[in-house]
């Protein structure tokens, strides 16, 4: 797997995260697993997977239902900019992007929008797309969000999830970095 669709899948598995509470099967799938998909020497991965192997090892359902509702006013940019519903709608109106999860504001649409991008074959112009989207809106919200989920989750798995998206943006800013 090439390191743009290893880091699609990774940005996939965080918008099904924040997108709504983990159903029963997704649940149980997840709690199959033995570590989190990426394994970097970011401390935050580090954290990450340290809080994910207690998050597997003994955290149940009902731990991560009350936690999403607790955080899920976060999960919308609107939170944190007020202008961001507006300012998003005319920038994936603009690249022809139709939101497919929750809100139009939502990391969960702004992260398949970067899945999207990191999985095709990257261009001049697809990288440009992506380290313009990626100043301009997602890192500052994203960063600011994982740090709250960090200091805000109560359940081992969304304290993980905060770490692992401040583990994704430091891996982003290195992609666009090189674009």
């Amino acid at each position: 797997m090439k390191f743009g669709e290893l880091y699609s899948v990774v940005a996939a598995a965080l918008a099904a995260n924040f997108n709504s509470i983990l159903d029963v099967s997704s649940f149980m799938r997840i709690k199959k697993t033995n570590a989190w998909i990426t394994q970097t020497n970011n401390e935050a991965n580090k954290k990450g997977n340290e809080l994910y192997a207690k998050f597997i090892k003994d955290e149940s359902s009902a731990a991560l239902c009350d936690d999403f509702v607790i955080l899920k006013s976060k999960f919308e940019a609107s939170y944190y900019f007020s202008s961001a519903k507006d300012d998003l709608a005319q920038f994936y109106k603009a690249i022809n992007f139709q939101s497919k999860m929750g809100e139009i504001d939502s990391i969960s649409n702004q992260l398949v929008l970067i899945a999207n991008i990191l999985k095709s074959e990257a261009s001049k112009e697809s990288m440009k797309l992506l380290a313009a989207f990626s100043v301009s809106f997602f890192l500052p919200y994203a960063k600011q969000l994982s740090r709250d989920i960090q200091k805000d989750a109560t359940s081992n798995f969304y304290k993980s999830m905060g770490y692992f998206l401040e583990d994704f943006c430091l891996v982003l800013e290195t992609i666009i970095g090189k674009a």
